[in-house]
């Protein structure tokens, strides 16, 4: 299974890339369903919560960055993502 989730989350990096956000974040929230590991990965959290962002889910955008946050609190990028969403 964990093969599995990190196919599906590099697939999901590959489809943000692409800026196919919705493809993204159908295969970014399959892997941490998959692999709870993910759920440790603030990678995963702070794409999707930019793709999120990118189709105009704010709100769930900034729930995402804030788990990001809460595992990488030092990531500067990170909290000015953050802050540019409160103006939404």
């Amino acid at each position: 299974e964990r093969k599995l989730a990190a196919f599906y989350f590099e697939e999901g990096l590959g489809l943000f890339n692409s800026q196919k956000y919705e493809e993204s974040i159908h295969w970014l929230k399959k892997s941490k369903e998959i692999d709870q590991d993910l759920n440790y990965n603030y990678l995963l959290f702070h794409k999707l919560g930019l793709a999120l962002f990118n189709i105009n889910l704010i709100e769930d955008s900034i729930i995402e960055f804030e788990k990001a946050i809460n595992l990488n609190p030092g990531n500067a990028d990170l909290h000015s993502a953050r802050a540019s969403l409160g103006r939404f």
